[in-house]
């Protein structure tokens, strides 16, 4: 049977398309690098956001693998290569105004907003002082503690709050071990972690007080890499749809929010001078509490 010149094209067609597909189906998947973070092999704190980040990608329908860097990265350095996209493809870390411009923000808290509720770490001597608290100006005439490149800091100085860089995440606690500051504000979602690890050493939560800023930790990816962040932001939006997101988040943080009984504590409110603008504020299903 004699073909048409119009259906020997359409042949011609299918059968590079099918080419094409057979080829991507024996592509090797694209590896997806994010920093080791700086700690000891006990520092658990990135477990959540690393099956966040595999879950989705898996979601968006792509074909990706992830792994940590080789060498563990304090915030700072992870910024500055993912910036200039160099060694790793996508971090996790608290937004700001000067971070959505160095790198492309995918907008969906992975948190939920945790990472602006905080705890105060303080050393078991100091327990009924600080359960004695009651306003922002007595919290205010004693010393915290966060790393000298972290938003925190920046949050808490300009709401008035008397605050050490630290040069590392572990220095921060052998300064309060050693009575150099007297508190370290830690999230939720990190705090009973660090219970775990340094509660033997005299660390422990101050009863009945805590913080609150609006904030929101995201993934980033380079500015240049507009395909991984479509597929990122894909698979976060499928995840949210079908339950999958929500699911993650409680399995990892259902226990940190019912120690943290913020119900039962004075939470002082601060401010976020380097909040975006295009923060999601309004969209409530992104948040855990509105």
């Amino acid at each position: 049977m004699m073909l048409s010149c119009a259906n020997r094209q359409l042949l011609r067609r299918a059968a590079v398309l099918a080419a094409l597909l057979c080829a991507n189906a024996g592509a090797a998947p694209t590896t997806v690098v994010f920093p080791r973070p700086e700690g000891s092999s006990a520092d658990l704190r990135g477990v959540y956001a690393e099956q966040l980040l595999a879950a989705a990608l898996a979601y968006s329908g792509g074909k990706y693998q992830t792994r940590p860097s080789r060498l563990p990265m304090q915030q700072s350095r992870a910024v500055s290569e993912l910036a200039r996209g160099a060694i790793i493809d996508v971090l996790w870390t608290m937004t700001t105004r000067e971070r959505e411009q160095q790198m492309l923000p995918i907008r969906i808290p992975i948190d939920k907003g945790l990472i602006g509720w905080r705890l105060l770490l303080v050393r078991d001597a100091d327990q009924a002082k600080f359960g004695a608290i009651t306003g922002n100006a007595e919290l205010k005439a004693l010393t915290a503690v966060q790393g000298r490149d972290w938003p925190d800091r920046a949050i808490l100085e300009a709401n008035g709050y008397q605050v050490y860089g630290s040069s590392s995440y572990e220095s921060s606690f052998s300064m309060l071990i050693g009575g150099r500051i007297d508190y370290f504000p830690r999230s939720v979602r990190e705090v009973w972690g660090e219970i775990a690890r340094f509660g033997a050493r005299g660390l422990s939560v101050a009863p009945g007080v805590g913080l609150h800023y609006p904030a929101a930790m995201y993934f980033f990816v380079n500015q240049g890499n507009k395909e991984l962040g479509r597929d990122l932001e894909a698979g976060l939006e499928k995840m949210l749809a079908d339950g999958a997101f929500d699911r993650l988040f409680y399995k990892f943080h259902d226990e940190a929010l019912r120690k943290s009984d913020f119900k039962s504590r004075r939470i002082f409110e601060l401010g976020n001078p380097v909040l975006p603008e295009r923060t999601p504020l309004a969209r409530k299903q992104l948040w855990l509490f509105e």
